[in-house]
């Protein structure tokens, strides 16, 4: 009984982390790189170039892949709304990633939740 009850506190981890990590949506304030990734795919819709500074072609962003999933969250919420979404999608996403990295990694589920906050 005790052990089906230890299997399910990493599953309560990965709600806390989440919920935690949503909080600081509040706060409006956008990390620098997450900043330039954004202004990067914005200017691929715009420009169709992926770089920086408009209609200049040179590359900005070290992380293609996001710019992309960055792009087609500009097209479904559009301009204004894409960055409460695409937050809360790299949050979940990033926490499920994390805790089957726990699963891997380690054996008591206490370790994994705490791994995974």
């Amino acid at each position: 009984m005790s052990e089906t009850k230890n299997s399910k506190i990493p599953r309560y981890a990965v709600i806390f982390t989440v919920a935690f990590k949503l909080l600081f949506l509040l706060t409006n304030y956008i990390q620098e790189d997450a900043f330039i990734t954004w202004r990067v795919a914005q200017n691929l819709m715009d420009y169709g170039v992926i770089g920086f500074n408009g209609p200049v072609k040179i590359s900005a962003s070290t992380t293609h892949l996001y710019v992309f999933v960055s792009y087609l969250f500009n097209l479904i919420f559009g301009k204004e709304n894409f960055i409460v979404p695409l937050l809360v999608f790299n949050s979940v996403l990033f926490t499920i990633g994390s805790l089957f990295l726990s699963h891997l990694l380690l054996k008591n589920a206490w370790d994994k939740a705490i791994f995974i906050f």
